[in-house]
């Protein structure tokens, strides 16, 4: 099954490569989510570490510290709290995008380049400023438990929250997240 353009048929159920653009979705928003949190649950514990050890040695401090391998994985909860929803929701979001996009356009004499850019643009943007109402708080916590700023996630929480100044580091960082995250998508 699949979208009509022209003589090409863009595979609306399909994983693979058309031509040098990367198709995603399994057809099932269901699947899309549980293939997004499965792989990032596996990708974030394999990097979290050597996210940890960047995180440290950028504000000056020893990248290993004593608590050693166990304490890279210090404030793993919040990033998985970010991430798998973020990257679940990303696919299936993707996917129901790229439908919407392919739908609503007329794909006569479209190359199949052009088709897979104009759906994948929608849900980059889409989707990284939907889900940056999640990300931008889980990121600055995460990043104090990492840096060692704070003791742990509930001080963490409790910092955040208590600061007067509060709304204004958020909305920095939620720019500085849009300008990093959406070229990128």
């Amino acid at each position: 099954a699949g979208v009509a353009a022209g003589s090409v048929v863009v595979p609306t159920a399909a994983f693979g490569v058309a031509g040098s653009v990367f198709v995603f979705g399994t057809g099932s928003m269901q699947e899309d989510l549980i293939a997004g949190f499965i792989a990032t649950v596996v990708a974030a514990t394999l990097m979290y570490p050597v996210d940890t050890m960047k995180t440290r040695v950028q504000v000056g401090k020893k990248p290993i510290n004593a608590k050693g391998l166990r304490g890279l994985y210090k404030g793993m909860g919040f990033s998985l709290a970010r991430k798998c929803p973020e990257k679940a929701a990303y696919i299936a979001i993707g996917r129901m995008i790229r439908s919407m996009v392919l739908a609503g356009r007329n794909l006569e004499g479209l190359t199949l380049r052009e088709m897979a850019y104009n759906w994948m643009m929608a849900a980059a943007i889409g989707t990284t400023m939907a889900l940056s109402l999640i990300k931008v708080p889980l990121e600055l916590l995460n990043k104090n438990i990492q840096t060692g700023e704070v003791g742990g996630a509930r001080e963490a929480v409790r910092r955040l929250l208590g600061s007067p100044g509060t709304f204004p580091l958020l909305s920095l960082s939620w720019l500085a997240i849009m300008l990093r995250d959406v070229p990128k998508g």
